[in-house]
């Protein structure tokens, strides 16, 4: 990620010094075939730094990969058929116990 920051012992405001952070990436010459698989229970247990709302963990995921420009295929359940995907993201959720 790239940002800019600008600090000085004269600022009156220092909450407006750094400026949104931009993913950076090399798009290589290779197809590559990604998986989200959401299985975090649907529960907002994560801040997105970026925007400050409660999110998903796969929400933050599906951010971070449109952020990078990386197709990818979602899916609630776990595909039968593995193997056509190079990257698999995972979220897990929360556990309880009684």
């Amino acid at each position: 990620m790239l940002y800019g920051a600008l600090e000085s012992e004269e600022d009156q405001f220092a909450g407006n010094n750094t400026s949104k952070a931009h993913f950076l990436r090399v798009k290589p010459a290779i197809d590559f075939n990604v998986l989200v698989w959401d299985n975090d229970n649907g529960i907002q247990t994560i801040t997105c730094p970026e925007q400050g709302d409660m999110i998903t963990p796969s929400t933050g995921l599906k951010r971070a990969l449109a952020s990078a420009d990386i197709e990818y295929d979602y899916y609630t359940y776990l595909p039968e058929d593995l193997e056509v995907y190079d990257m698999i993201f995972c979220t897990m959720g929360c556990f309880c116990l009684d």
